[in-house]
């Protein structure tokens, strides 16, 4: 008796150390996918009916408490208008933990309020980031809910010269 209660036991112990879980686990999005140390992430920006028509440049810049640093430099702002929604795909350093500070760098036409923006990393977690204000000209402004804080904010990158002709020279 003690043998075959034996045999049951162990039985019942082998078969369920090799059962499987019948619950789909999340999957990666599969437009993001990770290679050579760089990451994708969706990067979606929704302009509030508020808002004025959009500035002439707008960089973003996001990441983790680890100093794990995405720059966007000079994001097409054709599309950013009232109402509207605009998701893109960015390239850039993997985060080694969630995505905690998110910096908009607006210059140009005042006014661009973007009602919020939202990051979705590669495990297909979206971070949302509310502003729902007028994004200030020349400065980075936006979130940050890291401990402890990022690295301070680089300049973002000139924007290309215009073509001159003689209307747009002027003489100070």
């Amino acid at each position: 008796m003690k043998i075959l209660f034996f045999l049951l036991i162990s039985s019942l112990i082998i078969f369920s150390t090799q059962a499987r879980s019948i619950i789909p686990r999340p999957q990666p999005l599969s437009s993001l996918k990770q290679d050579e140390g760089n990451c994708n992430y969706v990067v979606i920006i929704t302009t509030s009916t508020s808002s004025s028509s959009a500035p002439d440049d707008v960089s973003l810049r996001f990441g983790d408490a680890y100093g794990n640093d995405i720059l966007v430099p000079h994001i097409d702002t054709a599309s950013l208008h009232p109402g509207m929604e605009h998701t893109f795909v960015v390239n850039g350093t993997c985060v080694n933990a969630t995505v905690c500070y998110l910096f908009i760098y607006v210059s140009g036409n005042e006014g661009w309020m973007p009602q919020d923006v939202s990051i979705v990393e590669l495990g297909g977690v979206q971070l949302d980031f509310p502003f729902n204000a007028h994004i200030p000209n020349n400065t980075w402004f936006g979130h940050n809910n890291c401990f402890p804080p990022p690295p301070p904010s680089p300049p973002p990158p000139a924007p290309a010269p215009a073509p001159a002709n003689a209307a747009s020279l002027a003489v100070e």
